[in-house]
């Protein structure tokens, strides 16, 4: 899983998941990250409300910020919805800038996935 590679090749950034849609059982919900094995935790987001404040459209929408919580990049973590297949990591880019001392490379990435499905 791309994410999953990502916290093992970037440790010293906190990776935290956030399950933001409405409509899954929560059961269901946390067997599912049980068994993706994730290495990071993956929060419950009642009622969508980091989603809402955030922006959050679709899964997944990674969000960079700083040590004074201020946002550096949210958008796609690649250009594919598959993740082998992407051409283009934005999230690994942005990563790798950030850890070399460079401002991000781009604020902002096209989130590609389904949408949060939202209560209501």
């Amino acid at each position: 899983m791309v994410l999953n590679d990502l916290a093992k090749e970037y440790p010293d950034f906190i990776f935290v998941g956030v399950h933001s849609n409405a409509d899954e059982d929560k059961t269901i919900t946390k067997n599912h990250f049980a068994e993706a094995k994730l290495s990071f935790p993956v929060l419950q987001d009642s009622r969508s409300a980091w989603a809402n404040q955030l922006g959050a459209l679709k899964t997944p929408h990674a969000f960079v910020f700083n040590p004074k919580g201020e946002l550096l990049y949210q958008g796609g973590v690649t250009d594919s919805h598959v993740g082998p297949a992407a051409k283009k990591t934005f999230l690994k880019d942005v990563l790798s800038d950030i850890q070399s001392g460079k401002a991000p490379r781009m604020k902002e990435g096209r989130a590609l996935g389904c949408f949060i499905q939202r209560e209501g």
